[in-house]
Parts: structure tokens; sequence; C-alpha cells
């Protein structure tokens, strides 16, 4: 129950630092927020296009990956968690459709944002416990 409350909870933030980073680049396209109106660190993302900040430091997907946790858990509550059983079918094929649609939107922001690729270099896909020890590189 814990593990199905923290995924939720990272989850939860990702998806609101997601939210607000978008408000503020609609803001910004609208011309109802200037760039003198944002810290730094807002206008570096806005211009590039994407959002780096947060937890999308840590990982290029959090909220993608803590929902997939969130199932795989779900499957975890059966306790007949085996597979001999068919309760690791929905995770499973979960878990292969968050990895194609997260392909397929990284060759969209790829394609969209000259500085993606960047991103993806210095960001990793699923965040590794060295990574998060040594804390997020910046993206310039």
């Amino acid at each position: 129950a814990l593990l199905f409350l923290f995924f939720l909870l990272v989850e939860g933030v990702a998806d609101e630092q997601q939210w607000q980073f978008h408000l503020l680049k609609s803001q910004n396209e609208k011309r109802e927020l200037w760039f003198s109106d944002m810290e730094p660190e807002e206008v570096a993302d806005v211009r590039r296009g994407f959002l780096s900040r947060g937890l999308w430091a840590y990982s290029r997907h959090p909220n993608f990956l803590c929902e997939n946790l969130i199932w795989w858990t779900f499957g975890l509550f059966t306790r007949s968690f085996s597979f001999s059983s068919w309760t690791w079918c929905g995770p499973f094929l979960l878990s292969l459709l968050f990895w194609g649609s997260t392909r397929f939107t990284e060759s969209i922001s790829g394609a969209k944002y000259y500085s993606y690729a960047e991103y993806q270099k210095r960001v990793p896909f699923f965040p590794s416990i060295g990574a998060l020890v040594k804390g997020p590189e910046k993206l310039e």
C-alpha cells in the first residue's frame, strides 16, 4: 500500500509540474505573461519548448513511469502474482503500451524541439539510483 501511495504522489507531482509549465507556455504564447515575469529557469524551459526542471530533470517521463508502477503495484496486491496466474497480464500489457507510446512521444518531441536530443543524452528515460544521488544536470 505504501508503494502505491508513493507512486501516486510522485505521479501527481509530475503531472502538476507539467500542467504549470504548459500554463506558462500558453500564457507566454498569448502574450499574457512576459519573460520578465518568469524565473530564469522557467524562461529557459519555455524557450526550449519542454520541461526540464523538477522531476523532469531526473526522468524524461516521471508521470508515465509512476502510472505504470501503480499498475504493477495493483498486481502485487492480489498476492497471487505469479506467471501461473493471469494477474500479471494487465500490468505487462500496460507496460508494452507505455513503452510504445512513450517512444512515439519522444520521436515527436525530437522532431519538434531542436534541443530535445541534448535532453535525451543528459536525462535518463528511467531514473537511476546514481542519477538520483548525483542530482540533475542542467541544460544550457
